[in-house]
């Protein structure tokens, strides 16, 4: 599998995925996928569903998830965030100053950092504040303003933070102390109290180090910040002792080659992490090219992605953010063959995915879509359902919007009849609008279609064809499994109608509830489904009304039917009609789907 493909691949994965974490973090969370994106668009110089798009998107949900919760450290919280910031303005991904994006982040983080004990609270495996402080304060010659002024308070802080660590750290590992001499080198190089820092390195080097545990990675950069801080060292003696210290790390590979595949993967995804967070880590210089190839040969295993679209993460850490980074950095290095960039376009838009374009009629069916448009996401999640019925079908569209004031588009209402239902109350009462719709049909069937599912017109033609043939009356459309799609991925398939995306990459997709579901979109004989009474209306808001219905008409002996084939679930906010709404409700409804089941 050529480089590009393997990068389209992890594309993929991220894109499909990313939306998925609350996490802000730059190790752990959205940051890296953040990224990536960035770094995908300027490798290869093309417009891919516009990827940039993705990425300033993943910007703006990181920046609306902070809050004076979020967490504080590198890998989930508000440095790492920072710092993933510090470095797409650096690398020009991104416009702007970080002191007007991160000056809320710079207040918080202080606040917080105040209010701890370094030595109990944030003792953690990257010194986050330290790091956080390198980046965003770059270097301190004269005090101009206030900010300026916080900034050297907080660096005087560390200071003594560094020196209260070491003094009670019996035990460290070679991550951390790389952070803490990656700050000591900072504060070395300002001039800012020489002498104490000097201490603070000579104590440190009579800590205790776990060879076992770190990586090659860690114990590489732990390497490079000693010798960069040797050349800051006036003393004789403490030069002597940090050279001795230099040789006494061991346990550097040359056999790449019978590593473990996972140990191959993480070091050099902690190696992109590392060139990231250390400005004296350079990737291309400190990735041995028998890592990067055995990294490239396991990569090129289809059973090794069988296997890791299970079971990895999309983060930095140990997962397909790190490795397409990695991936990345090297390119930069890297001559191209010439043509190699010719197949991005073709790997990852429609181009390849192409799908039956037969027009399906289904004028005996009308498609009732009940819906409250609560989120811009509902919304787009709409336009791509009746952009997918509409490009597919020939069928009838009933559509009965509920809320304060309708926000459904004009575009959209054309060709469909639709409803407008003015109801000021917060719950939706969907079951009551569906029989509104069945009392409206006309036609002999009826399909109840949520705004957020998508399945195949194929699956379509086969329930139509047992419901018309009368082998059944009520039928699933797909075979309990739904997957869910992100909404980047979304965002992609509502601006480029790309339906087939979604089959070609479902394997990439997690399940959304399992492997048995029954809400979505359900297809009945109008006057079969009618003779049982419909919809129970004594479901008022989100509930188990998917299962009654089922669990109701077979106990009323409706011929039931489940077709092959997968449902795709459009992400979205979920809001108060997404999730249960209160206890007493919970109960109520768990009583009436006791009752239905015992008729």
């Amino acid at each position: 599998m050529p480089l590009d493909c393997i990068l389209n691949r992890i594309a993929q994965q991220l894109l499909i995925n990313a939306s998925f974490t609350q996490n802000i973090g730059l190790s752990c969370g959205k940051c890296g996928a953040v990224i990536f994106f960035y770094m995908f668009e300027h490798s290869i110089h093309q417009k891919l569903y516009d990827i940039s798009s993705v990425a300033d998107s993943l910007i703006d949900e990181v920046l609306e998830d902070v809050n004076t919760k979020s967490p504080a450290d590198i890998d989930n919280g508000l440095t790492g965030m920072g710092i993933a910031i510090e470095y797409l303005i650096k690398k020009e991904f991104i416009a702007g100053t970080s002191d007007d994006i991160l000056d809320e982040i710079d207040k918080q983080l202080f606040r917080y950092r105040q209010s701890v004990n370094c030595t109990t609270d944030i003792t953690q495996d990257i010194y986050a504040f330290g790091l956080y402080a390198i980046h965003r304060t770059k270097s301190i010659e004269q005090i101009h303003t206030y900010k300026d002024f916080e900034k050297l308070e907080s660096i005087l802080y560390l200071i003594d933070d560094c020196s209260l660590i070491i003094k009670k750290s019996h035990y460290i590992n070679y991550k951390m102390m790389t952070s803490i001499y990656a700050f000591l080198l900072f504060v070395l190089q300002n001039g800012i109290q020489t002498d104490k820092v000097e201490n603070i390195i000579y104590e440190s080097l009579n800590c205790e180090y776990d060879s076992n545990t770190d990586l090659y990675s860690d114990k590489l950069s732990f390497r490079i910040y000693l010798e960069k801080i040797k050349e800051y060292i006036q003393s004789k003696e403490l030069r002597l002792s940090i050279e001795n210290a230099i040789e006494k790390i061991h346990g550097f590979p040359n056999d790449w080659e019978n590593m473990e595949n996972d140990v191959c993967l993480k070091e050099i995804s902690n190696l992109a992490l590392l060139s990231i967070l250390y400005t004296n880590v350079n990737f291309q210089a400190c990735c041995p090219d028998d890592l990067y190839n055995r990294c490239i040969n396991i990569l090129e295993q289809p059973e090794w992605w069988d296997e890791a679209l299970k079971n990895k993460s999309f983060f930095i850490k140990d997962g397909f953010a790190g490795i397409g980074i990695a991936l990345l950095l090297k390119k930069e290095s890297t001559p191209q063959k010439q043509n190699s960039i010719k197949t991005h376009k073709e790997n990852f838009t429609e181009v390849k995915f192409q799908s039956n374009q037969t027009m399906y009629d289904f004028t005996n069916l009308t498609v009732g879509i009940p819906v409250r448009i609560d989120s811009k996401q509902r919304l787009r999640n709409l336009e791509i359902l009746i952009g997918f019925l509409k490009n597919k079908i020939k069928t009838n569209i009933l559509i009965i919007e509920e809320g304060y004031v309708s926000r459904i588009h004009e575009s959209i209402k054309k060709d469909v009849h639709f409803i407008f239902v003015p109801q000021k109350q917060d719950l939706f009462h969907r079951t009551k609008y569906i029989n509104q719709m069945l009392s409206l049909t006309n036609t002999s069937f009826f399909a109840c279609w949520d705004t957020d599912i998508l399945i195949s017109e194929k699956q379509l033609e086969e329930s139509m064809h047992y419901l018309v043939q009368k082998e059944y009356d009520f039928v699933l459309p797909y075979n309990g499994l739904v997957r869910n799609v992100g909404t980047h991925l979304a965002d992609i398939i509502h601006d480029y109608q790309c339906f087939s995306l979604l089959y070609s990459l479902k394997n990439m997709m997690t399940p959304f509830y399992g492997f048995h579901s029954v809400g979505g979109v359900y297809i009945v004989n109008v006057s079969k489904y009618k003779s049982i009474g419909g919809e129970n209306e004594d479901f008022i808001c989100w509930g188990p009304e998917d299962i009654e219905r089922i669990k109701r008409a077979e106990n009323f002996h409706l011929k039931t039917y489940r077709c092959k084939g997968e449902a795709f679930h459009l992400e979205h906010p979920r809001g108060i009609n997404s999730k249960p709404h209160n206890e007493v409700n919970c109960i109520n409804m768990g009583n009436t789907l006791l009752k239905s089941c015992r008729i």
